[in-house]
């Protein structure tokens, strides 16, 4: 398998790992963000759909321009303020579901000039079709190794579960 088909590949496997993950997360602790302030394991989830359309948007991009210039992404003020906790789980992992989908369809029918095809970026060296993917397939990953630890965490769980018995 070349390196395209490999990237293709493990891209088309997010969404199931996604759902797995959410699946054997606590129902309860699915918007409990850690003490930190960081994100919930429902903010990671709901901001790879995000991601992923603006994925999509820049590919566009991409295809259309001649080495177009792209700035970092930044966050936005939804992931700023804690606006992903109202976004309703099981539809964001429906549009990330058929975003991948639409992405793996588009993917598979570039020639190999386009998976070259570059960007002129704000942050890295070198921004192609190919390092773009290849980074949102790592960017996904961060997030799912995120809500893996947050469902996991023994010491969380337990100072969770304390606090429960004291209020109730």
């Amino acid at each position: 398998m070349d390196r395209h088909g490999l990237l293709m590949s493990a891209l088309s496997a997010g969404p199931e790992l996604l759902s797995s993950l959410l699946e054997q997360a606590p129902a309860h602790l699915l918007k409990v963000r850690p003490s930190t302030g960081s994100w919930s394991i429902h903010e990671h989830a709901v901001h790879l759909p995000h991601i992923e359309q603006r994925l999509a948007d820049r590919r566009a991009l991409l295809l259309g321009e001649h080495e177009p210039e792209l700035s970092s992404w930044e966050p936005g003020e939804v992931e700023r303020s804690g606006g992903y906790l109202g976004v309703d789980l099981d539809e964001a992992m429906e549009r990330h579901r058929k975003l991948r989908e639409a992405t793996l369809a588009e993917l598979e029918e570039l020639t190999p000039d386009q998976w070259g095809r570059t960007a002129q970026h704000a942050e890295y060296a070198h921004y192609s079709i190919f390092t773009m993917h290849r980074h949102m397939l790592l960017h996904e990953q961060l997030h799912m190794t995120r809500i893996e630890e947050l469902s996991l965490d023994r010491q969380r769980l337990d100072l969770l579960a304390s606090h429960a018995n004291e209020e109730g």
